[in-house]
């Protein structure tokens, strides 16, 4: 039985790992990204620019060039051209119940794919995954965030897909992006490419707890039409707090370009409302 089990676990091993490519570079963590079709790639990234280059290393060794087609700021999904990659045809499963094994590849680094066989410890259903991005399941695994296993494909003894690790909203590793939910986001993406982002013209620095200090408004941003100034204390925004700047791109992520949301601004000991209008790029 046990050898039957480690024999099946490997031909799943070998035959995903053929449908992952790594990838880093310099600046860029190394991690795992699925081959999703032909010429594409699904992996993940705290910031992405359309048409970006991004160096890919194949099965075999080989690098190759690869751009940003799409990105999501809400969840850091992002989709890449890559030629000459061929679609897998994954076959996807519903997550697995609590217990289940589960085995976890990923080409986490240019010397070959990784694998660890893990462990369904949770699974959820209906929850945020990045503002506005609702997914229907996810489960954790008591697998730890080892270097190189974002993005790494989570599949069951017979090569399945089950799920796409990623991390929650938390930081916490072991959070895996269920199949079919994954698949629901990839097609918009590649439909539609990148959602315009929420833009407000500033640079900011943490006001000791109490907000963000403007460093910069630009000319003719939206902030600068709202009557926001260089040196005013970023209270608020949309009813959200701030106690460094990477609170403000959690809070911009969620809003969506061309509506009005309200704003707090601290200027000379006085606190001003001043909602703004962020802009679309």
């Amino acid at each position: 039985m046990w050898k039957q089990l480690s024999e099946e676990l490997e031909t799943a091993a070998l035959r995903t790992a053929g449908n992952l490519v790594h990838i880093g570079g310099s600046g860029i963590p190394g991690r795992t990204g699925l081959i999703w079709g032909d010429g594409l790639v699904v992996t993940l990234a705290r910031q992405a620019r359309d048409g970006e280059s991004v160096p890919v290393v194949v099965s075999g060794g080989a690098e190759v060039p690869s751009t940003v087609h799409a990105w999501d700021s809400r969840t850091g999904l992002v989709v890449l051209k890559v030629p000459g990659v061929l679609d897998p045809k994954w076959k996807t499963t519903p997550v697995p119940g609590i217990g289940a094994l589960v085995l976890t590849v990923a080409f986490a680094s240019p010397q070959g794919p990784e694998a660890r066989l893990d462990l369904v410890r949770f699974v959820g259903r209906k929850t945020e995954w990045g503002k506005g991005v609702v997914l229907d399941e996810f489960f954790q695994t008591d697998g730890n965030p080892w270097p190189g296993f974002t993005g790494a494909a989570a599949v069951d003894s017979d090569g399945r897909l089950l799920g796409f690790v990623t991390e929650n909203r938390a930081g916490n590793g072991g959070f895996v992006v269920g199949a079919v939910d994954l698949a629901r986001l990839v097609e918009t993406l590649v439909q539609n490419g990148s959602p315009r982002q929420a833009w407000l013209g500033v640079s900011t620095r943490p006001g000791g707890g109490q907000g963000l200090v403007l460093l910069s408004v630009d000319n003719g941003s939206p902030a600068d039409r709202a009557g926001w100034k260089t040196g005013d204390l970023l209270v608020s925004l949309a009813g959200e707090a701030f106690k460094e700047p990477s609170d403000l791109v959690a809070v911009l992520a969620g809003l969506q370009p061309d509506r009005e949301v309200p704003a707090r601004i601290l200027r000379d000991g006085q606190v001003h409302d001043k909602p703004v209008t962020p802009g679309g790029r």
